[in-house]
């Protein structure tokens, strides 16, 4: 959680935003997660949040996004469009 809040964070510090809405209270070593979510809105909303914190971090340049995300170009218009992505800052 930790290195996943240090990638998402948009400052030098991490804050209660940069945390996954989705971790609960910690069990035997395992983080609890909302059962009302589905898997695909999970990995949607995970795709969401990885593609615009790489877009962000490339300055909107979507083709440098598409590289660094090791995805085709169209790919990542059609990921931007289908979860709802801001494509500018």
């Amino acid at each position: 959680m930790i290195e996943r809040a240090v990638i998402f964070a948009e400052g030098p510090l991490i804050t209660v935003k940069d945390l996954p809405s989705f971790f609960g209270k910690q069990q035997d070593g395992l983080y609890s997660f909302d059962p009302r979510r589905s898997m695909k809105e999970a990995i949607d909303d995970f795709e969401r949040q990885y593609i615009g914190h790489v877009l962000r971090l490339h300055e909107y340049n979507k083709e440098m996004t598409a590289k660094a995300l090791k995805i085709s170009l169209s790919s990542l218009y059609r990921k931007i469009e289908e979860l709802d992505i801001p494509s500018q800052g």
